[in-house]
């Protein structure tokens, strides 16, 4: 797995990417170990450790209680390359300064194990998302996080990586027609942003609910493994599509992240990047619907009618349905029918 930029979700919420028993219970051993290290005088009856559920990164994440004092313990797979964990790091700390991430207390010598805040309550739903104050809430955090200084630890960008993950799905298909039309979407879309010239910043990158917390003391961020140096607006298209914003509510959130009424030419860009995140989501979900429908011997009916957009994406936010190739399949097909009408 080489990237997961937002809409890139759909890749690890595949069931390929389910740990087996033999690599939990070593990460397991792994946080233990991680525990006895840096905190060797707490009573050993007064600690537990406990794997959380529920987050679509390759990486592992630990609820670690200390005398009563709860705390987050994210463990990298050893195959994670060094780079792409200073970036993600890099964006947290920044992040973590301005009072929109969990500060980190100890990143592990071995560079792979990062021990931070627990953020207490539960991540947003998509109903809260779109409530007036929260809108506000989130586009003020991510004034902030478009505020943090370039990441030193570079990556491809967006149109590469999706050209990349096109080729890959192109290798496996014998009718290329809706793959091509949605590639079209986003290699157009790219003819007309780079007309436009937006000045580029830190951008979260993954903003679906399991990575947001409303809490008293603001807006809280995790998982900031698909941090890159982008046009700020793909976060606040990934934001308001994996929340089913309407398309008042997207004017809201404009409004509240430009601090005035979005002139034309802004509602353009916004436009823009929005049909090509969708389009995205249609490569995505084609690629993992091919995967699963060879490597499961899943059936796909071509035919079948899709559901309304927030049946995905409420899926997703609430990990409450098994995902398979014809969930892919019709998430891809609902995904180019919007980029298209856009």
């Amino acid at each position: 797995m080489n990237f997961r930029l937002l809409t890139l979700f759909l890749l690890i919420f595949s069931h390929s990417f389910l740990p087996a028993v033999d690599s939990a219970l070593e990460k397991q051993r792994e946080a233990e170990n991680f525990v006895a290290h840096y905190f060797p005088n707490a009573p050993k009856e007064k600690i537990s450790i406990q794997i959380l559920s529920g987050g679509y990164s390759d990486a592992s994440n630990f609820l670690i209680v200390i005398e009563g004092k709860r705390f987050v313990l994210r463990m990298y797979p050893k195959d994670e390359l060094e780079k792409r964990i200073q970036r993600e790091l890099y964006s947290h700390q920044q992040a973590a300064q301005v009072g929109i991430a969990p500060p980190i207390y100890i990143v592990g010598d071995d560079g792979r194990s990062v021990f931070m805040e627990y953020i207490e309550g539960k991540t947003i739903s998509i109903d809260q998302a779109k409530l007036p104050e929260n809108c506000k809430k989130i586009a003020e955090a991510l004034r902030k996080v478009h505020a943090i200084a370039k990441n030193p630890y570079p990556r491809s960008s967006f149109k590469e990586r999706i050209e990349e993950l096109y080729n890959e799905l192109c290798s496996h298909l014998k009718n290329k027609e809706t793959a091509d039309a949605a590639m079209q979407i986003i290699r157009d879309a790219d003819i007309e942003l780079q007309k436009i010239n937006t000045p580029k910043a830190t951008i979260h990158g993954d903003l679906n609910p399991r990575n947001i917390f409303i809490t008293q003391e603001g807006v809280k961020l995790i998982d900031w493994s698909e941090t890159n140096w982008e046009d700020p607006f793909y976060d606040l298209s990934c934001f308001a599509l994996q929340h089913d914003y309407s398309n008042v509510d997207e004017t809201h959130l404009l409004e509240n992240y430009l601090q005035h009424s979005p002139t034309a030419e802004e509602k353009k860009h916004y436009q823009l990047i929005k049909k090509a995140n969708l389009a995205t989501f249609s490569i995505i979900g084609q690629l993992f619907a091919t995967k699963l429908q060879s490597e499961k011997n899943e059936k796909i009916d071509p035919i079948a009618p899709v559901k309304e957009w927030f049946y995905y994406v409420n899926c997703f936010a609430n990990n409450n349905t098994e995902i398979t190739a014809q969930f892919f399949h019709d998430w891809a097909k609902i995904s180019l029918q919007r980029a298209q009408k856009e």
